[in-house]
């Protein structure tokens, strides 16, 4: 996920902030809100702009979708273990996912071309791309709903 930057209580940026008067609020802690709690030396209006720009971007199935395809492909299987799921709660697991980003979502045919690829290139790392399937989506609808 990709954050716009926040001055937090007790650092350096936070001090130099308050010194120069820039501060506007404590944070929050929550970096993807298209908010500020600092006046920038850019136009804050242009900043956010341009992370929202990003935010559709990188978010965007197809790009999100080639990324993590690349992943899968640098990413060893080594590390630790899987979780172990039985046959049916993997098999409805895959059924919601599908019928969620398959069916009902307006990006089904980037889906549909991940999970192909996914099923021939990474048949090892399936589990893992569906899971990476599930967060785009999660990660896209957050930058929806900031845009």
């Amino acid at each position: 996920m990709v954050g716009l930057l926040t001055a937090l209580p007790d650092t350096q940026l936070w001090r130099r902030l308050k010194r120069e008067g820039r501060l506007l609020a404590e944070s929050n802690g929550d970096n993807t809100s298209c908010s500020l709690n600092f006046v920038p030396k850019m136009n804050a209006a242009r900043l956010i702009e341009g992370y929202q720009k990003i935010l559709r971007t990188i978010y965007k199935p197809s790009e999100y979708y080639e990324r993590a395809l690349e992943c899968l492909k640098r990413v060893s299987q080594d590390g630790p273990a899987p979780h172990q799921y039985s046959l049916v709660m993997g098999a409805l697991s895959l059924a919601r996912l599908a019928f969620k980003l398959g069916v009902l979502d307006r990006e089904r045919k980037e889906f549909w071309r991940f999970f192909r690829h996914a099923v021939s290139e990474h048949r090892e790392k399936f589990a893992e791309s569906m899971r990476l399937a599930a967060m785009g989506y999660h990660f896209r609808k957050l930058a929806e709903a900031y845009s």
